[in-house]
């Protein structure tokens, strides 16, 4: 506690300092908590991910036939096989770009977040559709509303580009979908289509028996089919996320080292700072030196300076960036990025960074103030 008036006194010395170092502090603060959030939030999304599902699609663009379906589901290690497709287009305006994904039976889709009962809603009403807050919020929609989806690219059996959904439910939005979710019945976009397409699919899921084995099922189903009419590309889910992720820019490596730039910009900030003030109060040090304070409590003293904006300003550029991390998705939409996510590791590693930075910054005026000539300094020689 008797520091607190030495601490006080020195950061309102130069309260324009001060401010410029908290403000500092608090923009790179903000940046880590981004970054570093992005990243916590994309390894999060990356465990969720179900490692039981192989994901099979046409190399060339030929559509998967239902017969292939069969086969698959066949091959060792595989439990269930799932047809999947998509309707992609407009929804309202042409300039809208909306569509679901429809997917087929429930021991298929693992990773489809629906209940028993909600699978069988379905049955019921193949027209139906779930999809999630995030999603309805966009669309402006709730449950049992009528809406169209506008395809120009996949044909229907009556000629139209319509496609016509109910909104059986809206549900909770979850990392495992990033930028939320719309599923459709399969059922109902294969009874649909012309005759002729409906016993082709888009793509298939696998549910494999042993999840360690998912990359080697792969490269037994690619290995299958490679000389077949329609060869494949297999993938495991887990691996088909991760490698999207990073498909644009290697989402850990980025954010990491903007992270570590920013720190260190604001480490050649404050550490200048310290000096300047150290020079500023070489005689005030040496008094104190004089009536009694050991090396050791100066420079305690000078990293309690350090210390103090430091917190202040990590502590403001957290909370800045918890209230900025729902934007980050909707500025950088192609990369499909999760929310930032300020989990205990990533506000341990700020607090761990605070206490380095304020380390860091004082090392060379604390060598300075360690081969302090108190009586060269007194005496006005220096």
């Amino acid at each position: 506690m008797k520091y607190l008036p030495l601490i006080w006194a020195a950061l309102a010395r130069r309260k324009l300092r001060t401010i410029l170092t908290l403000l500092s502090v608090t923009a790179a603060f903000t940046l880590f908590g981004l970054m570093m959030g992005t990243d916590a939030a994309y390894r999060q999304m990356v465990e969720v991910i179900n490692r039981s599902v192989v994901v099979t699609f046409a190399r060339f663009g030929d559509n998967l036939t239902d017969e292939m379906g069969q086969q698959l589901a066949a091959m060792p290690n595989v439990a269930a096989v799932s047809p999947g497709g998509s309707v992609f287009g407009y929804y309202r305006d042409p300039k809208t770009q909306a569509g679901l994904m429809m997917v087929g039976d429930e021991a298929g889709w693992p990773n489809v977040p629906l209940s028993h009962a909600q699978w069988a809603q379905w049955r019921a009403r193949p027209d139906g559709a779930f999809l999630s807050r995030q999603t309805a919020a966009q669309w402006g929609l709730k449950k049992g509303d009528v809406f169209n989806i506008v395809d120009k690219n996949t044909p229907r059996a009556d000629g139209g580009q319509a496609w016509r959904f109910q909104v059986l439910d809206v549900l909770d939005d979850t990392p495992y979908w990033v930028g939320g979710f719309q599923f459709g019945s399969y059922q109902y976009f294969k009874m649909s289509r012309p005759p002729a397409d409906q016993p082709k699919a888009g793509w298939f899921q696998a549910v494999v028996k042993d999840p360690a084995a998912a990359e080697d099922t792969a490269i037994a189903i690619d290995a299958r089919y490679a000389n077949s009419a329609i060869p494949t590309d297999s993938i495991s889910e887990r691996m088909m996320r991760v490698s999207s992720g990073d498909f644009f820019v290697n989402v850990a490596a980025v954010t990491r080292r903007v992270a570590a730039v920013g720190l260190f910009m604001i480490l050649l900030l404050t550490a200048h700072g310290m000096a300047q003030s150290v020079r500023e109060r070489l005689a005030e040090f040496a008094v104190l030196k004089t009536i009694g304070y050991s090396d050791g409590g100066v420079i305690a003293l000078l990293f309690a300076e350090a210390l103090a904006p430091a917190i202040l300003g990590a502590g403001a550029g957290l909370g800045l960036a918890a209230l900025l991390a729902a934007r980050i998705p909707k500025l950088l939409p192609s990369l499909f990025l999760p929310e930032p996510y300020l989990s205990p590791l990533v506000l341990a590693e700020a607090l761990l960074a605070v206490v380095l930075l304020a380390l860091l910054s004082v090392i060379l005026p604390a060598l300075r103030l360690k081969r302090l000539d108190v009586a060269a300094i007194l005496s006005g020689r220096t």
